[in-house]
């Protein structure tokens, strides 16, 4: 890999950064210099280091402003000429993104060609790059470490649930209220002293099951704003406690959950139809 520098651009939610991360730091081992930047915009809005602890050997760079790149990958030969000298005179030998959206953001087959044969390259991507992902490297800050140690459930033995809803139409579509009832329902009927911590970005859902269940149901107090330091943290706490469960029920299409089963090797079953 001729490789030697790999500047990402995020800007997704949560998990989706916190993936693209994982996938790309072995590269480390190899020599290469990766940098971060760290995109604040409505889908997360709160400064990394307010979340997490330094990443040994990457470099993290808060930013509200895409940086001013174009795709060298135009079609138009005039265009990928200019498009080549401008990336070049700010020192990057290929771009894949460049704020401009387009698919070979998540062409991973692009991608690992582009890394293979150039030296300095710009990318922004929500695709897991490599298999080998490192979930060790997420160290959270002491703020959300003691809001996470302190809650009720940490030091016994329950069951993690994430239900997705907001934006996320296929998540909804499959993975239906009623199958987490009927799941619920069968560990109850074996067990009927388990304990649930629920984790959505429903305040409906959240009462409802509540109701439903009663005092297995644990939920946390939440910001469910994406637009706010505080609702970011939560929902990173939300993921952390999700990790510390025995098992986590899952939401189809959904990368929340994923990510904490990663982050513990937590068991995760999706509740799907598919």
């Amino acid at each position: 890999m001729k490789l030697k520098k790999l500047t990402i651009l995020l800007h997704e939610g949560l998990a989706n950064r916190m993936r693209v991360i994982a996938s790309v730091y072995p590269l480390i081992k190899d020599g290469i210099k990766i940098k971060i930047l760290w995109m604040l915009n409505n889908e997360l809005n709160c400064n990394f280091e307010k979340l997490f602890q330094p990443i040994n050997s990457i470099e993290v760079s808060n930013i509200t402003e895409y940086p001013k790149l174009f795709n060298t990958n135009q079609k138009n030969i005039i265009k990928r000429i200019i498009a080549k000298v401008w990336n070049k005179m700010h020192n990057y030998d290929f771009v894949i993104g460049g704020g401009f959206g387009n698919k070979d953001t998540c062409n991973v087959k692009l991608i690992h060609k582009v890394l293979e044969n150039k030296q300095s390259v710009f990318l922004e991507t929500c695709a897991i790059l490599f298999n080998i992902s490192d979930y060790s490297i997420f160290k959270p800050t002491e703020n959300i470490l003691k809001q996470v140690n302190k809650y009720p459930l940490i030091g016994t033995e329950y069951i993690g649930i994430h239900i997705r809803r907001g934006d996320n139409i296929k998540s909804q579509q499959n993975s239906r209220i009623n199958l987490f009832i009927e799941k619920i329902n069968e560990i109850l009927k074996s067990n009927n002293n388990a304990q649930f911590y629920l984790a959505t970005d429903s305040i409906d859902i959240k009462d409802f099951f509540d109701m439903y269940f009663g005092k297995c149901i644990h939920t946390k107090d939440v910001d469910y704003s994406r637009n706010s330091d505080q609702g970011i943290i939560d929902a990173y706490i939300e993921m952390i406690l999700l990790s510390k469960a025995k098992i986590i029920l899952g939401s189809y299409w959904s990368s929340f959950d994923e990510v904490a089963q990663k982050l513990n090797g937590t068991k995760l079953e999706k509740i799907t139809t598919k």
